[in-house]
């Protein structure tokens, strides 16, 4: 064990030494920090590995290492990075690699390995650190779209963006979120391209300037033809034709169940960057219309199943543009039927009070705004009642009058109405119950009189 532990800490000795030499370092921190390595070397040779001891060696590392980089600052010293600050993360590297290939099914112990090497920017262990993680965890679509991005983004990489992207698609094409990864990876490469192209149509243009007084037409022309072609289009992707691939392909994954919300998200992805992806943008807003459209021909054809359109429609506009909420609820009591219009009312009433909950006051000048706009169906007054009583401080006079249009509109009809109200009289005023029953016998049909009695004496039983 001893020969293990002194072979690992040759490795540092060169550090040690430089550490003294420059003044990084005192005599007496060398030897603490000398003895402090040596301490968890022999943590990490004992036969029963803890994923602790690595940790905890790990981290005295890297805050080894934070130490030096204040000293640095402190003494402006700007030399031998490679040779102490180099080796610090090259030791650190290695310590979170031999814990990750100890304990491979430890989530977490890859974390600290990945956010450690993305952190210092070590961009080669980082890389190949992603790719293992990946075979270990291979069930992990956030860490294949994280490692896409990371490629793309940092390690400057397109190709191996797509290769974890193709890999992670082939094992699971039903994920939305990796078609959407996929398509904002393409689009910021054709951002980044047409960038590099800018630059250098600058510079091609630059050098023409200096080079317009030269007699020979030859090189004039050949920098000219340079130009035109940097400034080219014909690249397929410049153009997004790999991006406009990927979007047929996911439309036509037959995994994916719910392909309204991959167009949603395909959308919503190419919007962020419509200044660059503007065709990509069009051809998806116009792929959401066309269902629109098909939506408006069910309304036409059968005016009677349109509710659930419109519930559907309410539930999107809330969730993704509340500013249009209003008309949307508009446009569904004034088109629809009675049945729908009466639904839709108390829907209605929902959204109010859940959207204002410290404003009663809205809730209940809709309701009476809804109520002169007849018809009003059953569930419209009872939805109220509901969620007046549900107030903090209901008002018992809005119930009351609720209670009244209720009845005086479907008392004729409907003898439930008559016994819910006396329940609610029961409560709150039970001298008025008696002249309510006398006002019930004389509304409620004579083939409803049976039930009614009967609802009626149960309800007293119950009070």
């Amino acid at each position: 064990m001893s020969e293990f532990v002194q072979q690992c800490l040759e490795e540092l000795i060169p550090v040690f030494e430089l550490l003294q030499s420059v003044g990084l370092f005192s005599t007496k921190e060398v030897k603490e920090f000398v003895r402090r390595c040596r301490s968890y070397e022999y943590r990490l040779q004992k036969n029963h590995k803890d994923p602790r001891d690595f940790l905890l060696y790990a981290e005295y590392l890297y805050d080894a290492l934070k130490m030096v980089r204040m000293r640095r600052k402190k003494l402006n010293y700007k030399f031998k990075y490679s040779e102490i600050d180099g080796v610090f993360k090259s030791k650190i590297a290695s310590t979170y690699r031999r814990i990750t290939v100890l304990f491979k099914g430890k989530k977490e112990l890859w974390r600290k390995r990945l956010n450690f090497l993305k952190d210092e920017k070590m961009r080669v262990r980082c890389s190949k650190a992603f790719f293992q993680a990946i075979q270990i965890m291979g069930n992990d679509i956030e860490l294949r779209e994280e490692a896409a991005l990371w490629e793309f983004n940092d390690n400057k990489s397109i190709d191996n963006a797509r290769l974890h992207l193709q890999l992670a698609l082939r094992s699971f094409p039903e994920a939305v979120s990796l078609w959407i990864c996929f398509l904002k990876v393409e689009i910021m490469n054709v951002q980044r391209l047409k960038e590099r192209r800018s630059v250098l149509v600058r510079e091609a243009e630059a050098q023409q300037d200096v080079e317009k007084s030269s007699p020979s037409k030859e090189g004039e022309e050949g920098k000219n033809n340079a130009s035109g072609d940097i400034s080219s289009d014909s690249d397929p992707i410049m153009n997004y034709k790999l991006a406009e691939i990927l979007i047929d392909q996911a439309m036509e994954a037959t995994e994916i169940t719910d392909k309204n919300e991959l167009l949603i998200g395909l959308w919503r992805c190419a919007f962020q960057y419509r200044d660059v992806a503007k065709n990509i943008e069009e051809k998806l807003y116009n792929c959401l219309w066309s269902d629109g459209k098909e939506c408006e021909e069910t309304l036409t054809v059968d005016p009677h199943e349109a509710l659930i359109i419109y519930q559907l429609a309410i539930d999107w506009t809330i969730a993704n543009a509340p500013d249009k909420v209003d008309a949307i609820f508009k446009r569904a009591m004034l088109l629809g039927t009675r049945e729908v219009m009466s639904a839709i009312k108390a829907i209605r009433l929902k959204y109010c009070k859940i959207a204002y909950p410290d404003h009663p006051e809205v809730f209940r000048k809709e309701f009476s705004k809804l109520y002169s706009s007849p018809p009003n169906d059953k569930d419209f007054y009872e939805t109220y009642i509901r969620l007046e009583m549900e107030m903090p401080k209901p008002r018992k006079d809005l119930i009351l009058k609720a209670y009244e249009n209720y009845v005086a509109e479907h008392g004729c009809c409907y003898y439930q109405c008559w016994v819910d109200y006396a329940r609610y009289l029961m409560l709150t005023k039970p001298n008025d119950v008696s002249s309510l029953y006398q006002r019930a016998v004389a509304c409620i049909p004579k083939e409803q009189y049976d039930s009614f009695t009967q609802s009626w004496t149960l309800m007293l039983q119950r009070s």
